[in-house]
């Protein structure tokens, strides 16, 4: 990511679930990145806890990075009324037999196959 900085001139922070060496760290910084790992994140969320902001209808929830297996990969956005209306589907098919009764977990498996395609 440091070697092709210039391609991402929007760029600000890098989080990482590994730790990183301090040389990396350096050039991150020189190159006018933040770069955090996952428990650094996880303590600033610890130490400066705030209080649940409900969503507003239409906010993004979600960025699904979809593979590109019909074109361009891409980043697309979900809002809440996307995912609400998913569920309405669900349930009005639950309730008509359609699968079996829902619970109030529900996992989109197929999701994970399309960020782990490549």
């Amino acid at each position: 990511m440091l070697t092709e900085r210039a391609n991402y001139p929007s760029l600000k922070t890098i989080v990482l679930i590994d730790d990183l060496s301090d040389s990396t760290k350096e050039q991150a910084t020189q190159a006018g990145l933040t770069v955090l790992s996952f428990a650094e994140i996880e303590a600033k969320g610890k130490a400066d806890v705030m209080e649940p902001s409900p969503a507003a209808s239409g906010d993004v929830i979600t960025v699904v990075y979809t593979p590109g297996t019909s074109g361009t990969p891409k980043g697309v956005m979900l809002t809440d009324i996307n995912f609400l209306s998913i569920m309405g589907a669900l349930d009005a098919l639950a309730n008509h037999g359609a699968f079996v009764k829902l619970s109030k977990v529900l996992l989109s498996f197929i999701t994970l196959f399309i960020i782990y395609y490549y």
